[in-house]
């Protein structure tokens, strides 16, 4: 049934209008100002003064936070993903609609994704194989382990509990039912491992140059690329063309691999050379930051993600004095301008009244309570350290070392709140929770991990008090020599 109807929004007038296709389209009144931006009737109302004053919210409020958790040692996306779930509807209340007007809503986002796919496009930059070439059977088999028991357990975990909440809110509404597709996007999620925390994990726990750090690396960058390969399978499984998303978005890799990267090589080798006399290399690095822009919108056409572009762009540059000039001028700038707006979109979709229902029975609205999220984030926690620990036991290794990798592998970052957050919006996870889950499995789990006694080195520093000068101690000397120099 056809209908139109008027209403306000954040003092901002609207109209609502339907047809018999369930199609629903709502149009503002009034979008520009024809008197101009200075003398407008509310000049904090237009775009461009909600998107500056959304972005220093989110870099002030992202601020305040590494500046209480720097003391504590925790990584940064901490204090980025609570100085989004800050800028929440629920902290800001009323002020929300008279501040951020629902109409800017749509630009704010779209400034968010575009930090989004620059942040990608650095991720890939700095991409490094080697672990990859290097691994062995066992960081192939743990991680592969790790992945198959994860997505598992996740879509298990998606099919008969979260989807209960969705069940729950859409209830008496037969034009919304639970998707069949979420799962998928949890599953995935919880495989992943997130390298650049994991490595900074490492670092301080003085791991890094020891066996368990080292397996900890080549498994968990072998698991990145899988959950890579799994994201762009389920992104072509929601879409309706579901082979020609895949075989195009497999075929825009291989153009970028066998086609793009020689020819990239080409032109940075004539780059460098002209760049010898003055050392300007502003010109392709325009050239780099629009063609980061045009990858991104070509994987999007062909039905995976934007991300997937990006990513792979940052990935086939090759390496050197250009590629260093690009992280100088663009890694201080998207992290720490850009991508707190994308934590703040993130932010502004939590909703802690759902969460405390059963705290305050009167505010429940849905199925989804503080309990139910507390069980979620317990079993998605359990299902990597868990499989983990079983492959590294059936390797061979010792019930300590196997539970320290297997918790340090369920690393979460960045990636698994992308990966989430794009079930939403493609509609397949209405009422997830990512933020609330990937908090506590960032970094406070790795922290009992400094405190744990290790035996073994007790028996290694009475046995090296022996005399030591056989062929066989040159590795000993050698991780001995790492381990001093680590910081």
């Amino acid at each position: 049934m056809a209908f139109k109807l008027n209403g306000t929004i954040g003092g901002e007038d609207f109209v609502i209008t339907s047809n018999t296709k369930n199609l629903i389209e709502v149009c503002f009144n009034k979008t520009i100002s024809p008197t101009g931006l200075w003398r407008a009737h509310n000049p904090f109302m237009s775009a461009l003064s909600v998107l500056v004053i959304k972005l220093s919210i989110a870099v002030f409020s992202t601020r305040i936070f590494m500046l209480v958790f720097k003391p504590l040692h925790q990584p940064r996306i901490i204090a980025e993903i609570l100085g989004g779930m800050s800028t929440s509807t629920s902290n800001w209340g009323k002020v929300v609609p008279a501040v951020f007007p629902y109409s800017t809503v749509k630009i704010i986002e779209t400034m968010g994704n575009l930090a989004l796919v620059y942040h990608m496009f650095l991720v890939g930059l700095e991409l490094d194989l080697k672990p990859i070439l290097r691994a062995g059977k066992k960081a192939i088999s743990i991680a592969l382990a790790g992945i198959i028991f994860s997505v598992l357990v996740g879509w298990a975990l998606c099919r008969y509990v979260l989807l209960k909440d969705f069940a729950e809110q859409t209830k008496g509404n037969a034009g919304k039912l639970p998707t069949k597709d979420g799962p998928w996007f949890w599953g995935v999620a919880l495989a992943t491992t997130n390298f650049p925390d994991l490595a900074r994990i490492l670092a301080d726990l003085k791991l890094l140059y020891s066996d368990v750090g080292g397996l900890a690396l080549s498994a968990s960058v072998i698991s990145d690329l899988c959950s890579w390969f799994l994201l762009l399978l389920v992104m072509a499984i929601v879409n309706s063309f579901q082979t020609v998303a895949v075989g195009l978005t497999l075929l825009f890799i291989g153009l970028c691999v066998f086609v793009v990267h020689p020819l990239l090589s080409w032109i940075v080798n004539r780059v460098r050379e002209r760049a010898q006399e003055d050392g300007d290399y502003s010109q392709f690095e325009c050239f780099v930051l629009a063609g980061v822009v045009l990858c991104g919108y070509i994987t999007d056409a062909c039905g995976s993600h934007s991300i997937v572009g990006s990513f792979m762009f940052g990935a086939i540059m090759p390496r050197g004095e250009v590629s260093n000039n690009l992280k100088k001028k663009v890694g201080s700038f998207v992290p720490g301008i850009l991508m707190p707006l994308y934590f703040c979109i993130n932010g502004g979709r939590l909703n802690y009244v759902d969460i405390l229902s059963s705290i305050y029975p009167s505010e429940k609205k849905t199925g989804t309570d503080i309990y139910r999220v507390g069980g979620v984030v317990i079993l998605a926690f359990a299902a990597k350290t868990v499989s983990t620990l079983v492959a590294g036991l059936l390797n061979k290794m010792s019930f300590r070392d196997s539970l320290a990798l297997g918790v340090l592998m369920n690393t979460k970052g960045l990636f698994t709140l992308i990966i989430l957050n794009t079930g939403r919006d493609v509609k397949c996870t209405m009422l997830v929770r990512p933020m609330m889950y990937i908090l506590p499995t960032t970094r406070p789990p790795q922290m009992p991990l400094k405190h744990m006694p290790n035996k073994e080195n007790v028996s290694r520093c009475k046995h090296s008090r022996r005399c030591l000068n056989t062929p066989r101690c040159t590795r000993t000397y050698a991780t001995w020599l790492r381990r001093i120099a680590s910081p």
